[in-house]
């Protein structure tokens, strides 16, 4: 099974929603900070607003429905 499709997606998703974050942190936290990075332009604030992200993201993880991907 690929991580990349529908089933590996999913299955990731279970996996951090019952409280194994480190796969899911793996996967997108790259593509994040590249994004976070290009708004702010500044490492040191990007990591922290990146952080606080993913900290709200990991909190609020039980209502995600996967409706939508996770990296939207």
């Amino acid at each position: 099974m690929s991580i990349g499709s529908t089933s590996g997606r999913t299955s990731l998703l279970v996996t951090a929603k019952s409280g194994h974050h480190s796969a899911l942190w793996a996967r997108h936290s790259n593509k994040a900070f590249k994004v976070v990075y290009r708004i702010i332009g500044n490492r040191n604030d990007a990591e922290d607003t990146l952080q606080d992200a993913w900290m709200k993201a990991f909190i609020h993880l039980k209502t995600f429905d996967a409706r939508s991907k996770f990296s939207t």
